[in-house]
């Protein structure tokens, strides 16, 4: 058997679906179904577990306990990733069970999550050991609901370390390959102070994406 990872209870901002009724008269199909997007906060608690087959894939579940609004749900998402030398390719799955919530301001309907799966790869230049360099890239496989319209992101990046590890560069760019492209840079920095490292980042572009971020973290 493969390592299992616990993660404690976490707190996280959503999308979710609410269908409003027919977008068409006599409707059949989902797509001619018109849907709202809303924001709510979901709290989730699960477990991963991973498993190595053969030499060069490794897969993965995460079943998860989801509450969002007045209710609850059980879902799970899932992974694989093969790894060849330096290179690394996986797919990734979330909300696989499509999970629906009760939330106080919607009594009659429940807001769905949909899923999502995202694709990608990799190239480190000291894998399966630390790397000095990075490069990745990876994209969304399905559309996803936000409150600016659909997206299906593709981003890519490189990361770079320096004295023996003490300090990591990166930098990336995303945009929506699908509406407007909502294109965002990244940046972001990692220095190791006794044995920590204070890392910080910043988001610039599309109005609705800017960030910026401090924090530490700790590494062994």
């Amino acid at each position: 058997a493969g390592p299992a990872l616990l993660y404690p209870a976490q707190r996280q901002g959503v999308f979710g679906e609410r269908p409003l009724g027919p977008a068409v008269t006599d409707a059949q199909r989902r797509e001619e179904l018109r849907s709202s997007v809303q924001a709510f906060t979901t709290s989730t608690f699960a477990i991963s577990v991973l498993q190595s087959v053969a030499e060069y894939i490794v897969v993965s579940a995460t079943p998860k306990l989801v509450w969002g609004g007045e209710s609850f749900s059980a879902d799970v998402d899932a992974s694989v990733m093969l790894a060849i030398t330096n290179f690394r390719f996986g797919v990734t799955g979330r909300n696989l069970t499509t999970p629906s919530f009760a939330l106080d301001e919607f009594a009659d309907e429940e807001v769905e999550l949909g899923t999502e799966v995202r694709a990608g790869g990799g190239w480190g230049s000291g894998w399966p050991g630390h790397s000095r360099v990075v490069v990745a890239v990876d994209g969304d496989i399905m559309t996803r609901a936000t409150p600016s319209g659909e997206r299906r992101d593709l981003a890519g990046g490189v990361e770079t370390w320096w004295f023996a590890r003490r300090l990591g560069v990166r930098g990336g760019m995303r945009g929506s390959t699908v509406g407007e492209a909502r294109s965002v840079v990244t940046a972001g920095a990692s220095w190791m102070v006794s044995g920590m490292y204070l890392e910080g980042y910043w988001a610039g572009g599309d109005a609705g994406e800017r960030s910026w971020g401090l924090g530490l973290r700790y590494s062994f």
